[in-house]
């Protein structure tokens, strides 16, 4: 049996986590930054996890994503306030996420 090294083996296993978290990132098209909606667009975000249910959030103002962070600001109708919701994109139990928004239909003219 190979005995390993303590500080190397934690060492690459940061750096496997950093490459998962860097293709979970591409495959969700994720880019850093500030994303405001304007109050006319209605957006909902669907946050996933690893074997939990998804969580929901409606009228959804802000979405902001940095290196660790996914925080969704939102409207919380049971208590009439608004919210944040942070989740951290290295956590292993985290999948992604969905921001959709209404369809609109075209109008011809």
């Amino acid at each position: 049996m190979t005995k390993l090294n303590e500080k190397a083996f934690n060492k690459i296993c940061k750096e496997i986590d950093k490459l998962a978290i860097s293709r979970r990132r591409k495959a969700m098209g994720i880019s850093k930054g500030i994303f405001n909606m304007s109050p006319d667009e209605e957006l909902s975000v669907t946050v996933f996890f690893k074997d939990a249910e998804p969580k929901y959030f409606y009228q959804v103002s802000t979405v902001e994503i940095n290196d660790e962070w996914l925080k969704v600001y939102y409207f919380n109708e049971l208590e009439k306030l608004k919210s944040i919701a942070n989740f951290r994109i290295d956590n292993p139990n985290f999948i992604g996420y969905i921001a959709t928004a209404p369809e609109f239909d075209e109008v011809e003219r």
